[in-house]
């Protein structure tokens, strides 16, 4: 039996269903497997970025804690340094250098500031 072309197509259309039709029942399905692998995608991302937070955060603190010992190490130096340049001056050290003692002293005194930032007062 020969079957004319638009018999032909009329047929082929209707034993055939439509591809919106197949796939249609499984379009939650699809969108539902898209929205857990975005979400594990996200996750992961989020889960990378806190552990180099935190890798880095360990890097810094020991970073600050060897700068925090070279400044110690610098402070006791320059303490040491004092104490050994004060020990040389004395009285005489002191007149052989021209230096006088004072008839009246003066003492300036820090406040608060919001107060008088300076306050000179003189020993009586």
């Amino acid at each position: 039996m020969w079957l004319s072309i638009l018999q032909y197509r009329f047929l082929r259309k209707q034993k055939r269903p439509s591809m919106r039709r197949a796939h249609a029942p499984y379009a939650r399905e699809r969108r539902a497997l898209f929205a857990i692998g975005l979400a594990i995608v996200a996750l992961s991302g989020l889960y990378m970025y806190f552990i180099t937070a935190s890798v880095m955060n360990v890097v810094l603190r020991k970073e600050l804690e060897m700068e925090r010992v070279e400044v110690h190490s610098r402070l006791s130096a320059l303490e040491e340094e004092y104490l050994i340049k004060i020990a040389a001056v004395d009285r005489a050290h002191a007149e052989a250098l021209g230096l006088v003692p004072l008839a009246q002293k003066r003492f300036v005194t820090v406040s608060d500031i919001a107060e008088k930032p300076l306050v000179v007062r003189s020993e009586e």
